[in-house]
């Protein structure tokens, strides 16, 4: 390991943190590009003065450019060291390490126990709490996305989750790989308790170590004050909005079909045509929609779909339970999820048929509720607002700015991975 690149920048690095960054820039400089070399020296110290001094207790490598050296303060606390060495540049964080917890990669055994810590763990936006039942299949969003995920234990029970996924997404006309977290749980009971520092270290070592992991967003409900109120990362302008519709009051037109492999060419240029100047949206490719679709094609695949002429509307029904307690009232619905959905622009008509389609199906399957993602800039949002019950905005979190025009361009939200 001392002769391998992320043995020598983690020598590098520890060596820093014992003089505090005092090193002089010069040393910064052979490391780093001259732009990123006085901001990582300042992080240093900052480093430094978290974890205090140390002994080095063990080094171990996760994977060959990444590496972990546990830490023991001079007061005896724990902390951790990861350091991964990515395209030529050194990557660092310090993790606590609290006594009493450990993590590991989730197991299928552990659905029960995962789909009951989502149960006792609601979100909180406002005046409303929210859970979700995924009691059915807990996996079956992790399947149709290929994500990372991880429990954090304490005496053997599951406390918390954190689920993290790579998927590409376009800025600016940019196009990125992406790194989303999409699930993080933690146990009311094990709150302030260190569970997302230790969830976050096993983060590091699964994804951090990736070439070509460009950005990191997020999205956030925009009256989840608590979350909000804990996350740094700048703010794009303009927000996303999920709207909720009442399957109870669609009424089947009849119009659309169900696609077929051979539409293949059509859901990909009427999907394109309709997101393809909406930010965060990659447009997709023969290739990358068979892809999509053949992950698990017993959840999404191509009957998936209600096309007509000038219109598709690609429906996920995993029968996902959602509680929602606002003011002491609990409602329980059962909801389908809009995974993609594209028309002409003289097709608006048709898109919303096709919506209306999916939600008469999806009440005579005791489905309640069907959500999808616009944006004030996206096309078809008038038409899809006048539908909702409910509109939940959500701000966009990233570390790259969006494109100039992005209030008349929109936001894309891909459903799948949120």
């Amino acid at each position: 390991m001392a002769a391998a690149p992320v043995g020598e920048a983690m020598r590098f690095v520890i060596d820093q943190l014992r003089c505090n960054g005092s090193a002089p820039l010069e040393a910064f400089l052979a490391r780093w590009p001259s732009e990123m070399a006085a901001g990582v020296k300042e992080s240093v110290a900052t480093v430094a003065a978290q974890v205090g001094p140390f002994t080095v207790i063990a080094y171990r490598l996760p994977k060959a450019n990444v590496c972990v050296a546990e830490l023991q303060r001079d007061d005896g606390r724990g902390w951790a060291l990861g350091v991964a060495f990515v395209d030529g540049l050194i990557l660092f964080a310090p993790f606590p390490r609290p006594p009493g917890l450990s993590y590991r990669p989730v197991a299928p055994g552990d659905a029960a126990a995962l789909a009951a810590l989502e149960l006792a763990a609601p979100i909180v936006t406002g005046d409303v709490e929210t859970a979700y039942d995924k009691s059915g299949d807990y996996f079956e969003a992790e399947r149709l996305m290929g994500s990372d995920a991880f429990v954090v234990e304490r005496d053997g029970a599951i406390v918390g989750l954190f689920a993290s996924v790579v998927h590409p997404i376009r800025i600016a006309g940019k196009d990125l790989q992406s790194l989303y977290d999409h699930r993080v749980r933690v146990h009311p009971a094990a709150r302030r308790g260190g569970v997302m520092g230790l969830a976050a270290l096993a983060r590091f070592e699964a994804v951090v170590g990736r070439s070509s992991l460009h950005v990191g967003h997020s999205f956030v409900a925009a009256d989840n004050d608590a979350v909000l109120g804990l996350l740094r990362g700048p703010r794009w302008p303009e927000m996303a909005e999920r709207l909720v519709i009442d399957t109870g009051s669609a009424a089947a037109t009849g119009l659309g079909r169900s696609a077929t492999a051979a539409d293949a060419e059509r859901l990909v240029a009427c999907l394109n045509d309709t997101h393809g100047e909406e930010e965060l949206f990659c447009p997709y490719t023969l290739d990358s929609l068979r892809e999509r679709l053949s992950r698990a094609p017993n959840s999404y695949s191509w009957s998936s779909f209600l096309i007509s002429e000038r219109a598709c509307v690609g429906v996920w029904a995993p029968k996902m339970g959602v509680i929602r307690r606002e003011r002491g009232v609990e409602k329980r619905d059962v909801r389908a999820l809009v995974l993609d959905y594209g028309c002409t622009s003289q097709g608006l008509d048709e898109l919303v048929a096709l919506v209306s389609d999916w939600g008469a199906r999806l009440a005579a399957e005791g489905t309640t509720e069907l959500s999808i993602f616009t944006s004030a800039g996206s096309r078809a949002n008038a038409a899809l607002t006048a539908l909702a019950k409910r509109r939940e905005p959500y701000v966009v979190l990233c570390g790259l700015p969006p494109g100039d025009r992005v209030k008349e361009r929109g936001i894309y939200v891909d459903q799948l991975y949120f």
